[in-house]
């Protein structure tokens, strides 16, 4: 039991990071559009861990994307 959480804590910790690293990285197709991957992590995050586990990375996206909007402005 003890190797299943810290597979848990690491797969999360991550799913976070590459969420982290998604967010700053936008690539522009037309002006105006541009495609961000930090989705792909939250889908991943709840396929693999559950609802909970999307839901807290879901989370920290929302607050990256908070934190840089706020920066820019």
């Amino acid at each position: 039991m003890k190797n299943k959480t810290t597979r848990f804590i690491v797969g999360n910790a991550l799913l976070i990071a590459l969420t982290v690293v998604f967010t700053m990285i936008n690539i522009p197709i037309t002006p105006g559009v541009s495609l961000n991957l930090s989705l792909v992590t939250i889908a991943l995050a709840s396929i693999i861990y559950g609802w909970k586990s999307g839901l807290f990375v879901g989370l920290v996206n929302g607050a990256l994307v908070i934190i840089s909007a706020s920066i820019f402005l």
